[in-house]
């Protein structure tokens, strides 16, 4: 396949490979502060089944990203094999710690927010009970 693809048309597709990456990590952090903010201005008004409901279109919704990443992370390991040399080695010592940097980001991210999102309920419960 290599001989089909310029180093240059290589390079490019690369480049949109990981531009998705990036527009796919945005799209989670912005679900991930979502719940966030919602569980702390919107705790009052959350019951058993609305906190559930959030829990689990989140996590779920992680869940989905997450094989996305997988993908796409893959497709681009590929691409940079096929590369092979034509990749500048600034490029190819600094991809690594993208991903080992995403990596924590995301499973932190993820129980930070299921954590609170159920801490912010219970407090307002029991605030609430308390009434």
């Amino acid at each position: 396949m290599n001989e089909l693809m310029s180093p240059f048309e290589l390079a490019e597709l690369i480049i949109n490979v990981t531009g998705q990456m990036d527009s796919l990590f945005n799209y989670w952090m912005s679900a991930t502060f979502a719940v966030l903010i919602s569980s702390y201005i919107a705790k009052e008004h959350f019951n058993y089944s609305i906190t559930l409901s959030i829990s689990v279109l989140y996590f779920l919704a992680s869940v989905m990203f997450l094989s996305r990443y997988y993908a796409m992370s893959t497709l681009l390991l590929h691409y940079m094999e096929l590369a092979g040399d034509s990749l500048p080695s600034q490029f190819i010592s600094a991809s690594p710690v993208i991903g080992i940097t995403r990596a924590p980001t995301f499973v932190i991210g993820v129980i930070i927010s299921e954590v609170y999102l159920w801490h912010s309920y219970m407090k307002s419960s029991r605030v609430n009970s308390k009434d």
